[in-house]
């Protein structure tokens, strides 16, 4: 229904759903470049610059405050935004790490959807409140496709 969410809502799901599988084939291509020898470091370096061109390609379309007014960042929003970037490292190393231990990128990204699970524990402590039932069925599907997986892999 446009009215009742109108044309960024649909944008937004159009979105999720192309990272989701995005994110799919980064994993499956990762695992293969594995096989192939090439190491996480390289693996990490071609991300980077990917990243980095990606970027730059989008400041053509999308407004860009750090670079059209760079003054209007707070000194605490600076000092975070290499700090994220650092964490967002970090993470992509790990996660490619898991993938070179393992060798099940379905695996791994099937484990990094535990994170659904933490956020609405942590939501529920945070307002004090219990979560919807549509969200405890989600989790309940997110833990029995995870549970799933680790036992069709052998791992529980």
């Amino acid at each position: 229904n446009l009215d009742k969410h109108g044309k960024q809502y649909y944008l937004g799901v159009v979105l999720c759903l192309y990272t989701a599988a995005a994110g799919a084939v980064a994993n499956v291509v990762s695992a293969q470049c594995i096989k192939m020898d090439v190491s996480t470091s390289h693996l990490m370096l071609v991300s980077g610059f990917s990243s980095l061109l990606l970027s730059l390609i989008s400041t053509l379309f999308l407004s860009n405050r750090l670079i059209t007014a760079p003054q209007s960042l707070s000194l605490q929003a600076a000092i975070l935004l290499p700090v994220s970037a650092v964490i967002t490292m970090i993470a992509y190393w790990t996660i490619t790490l898991a993938v070179s231990v393992t060798r099940h990128p379905t695996l791994i990204s099937m484990l990094r959807s535990t994170e659904i699970l933490i956020s609405l524990g942590t939501e529920s402590l945070w307002w004090h409140q219990l979560p919807g039932t549509i969200s405890l069925l989600g989790s309940l599907l997110v833990s029995a496709c995870v549970l799933s997986m680790a036992a069709h892999d052998k791992i529980i």
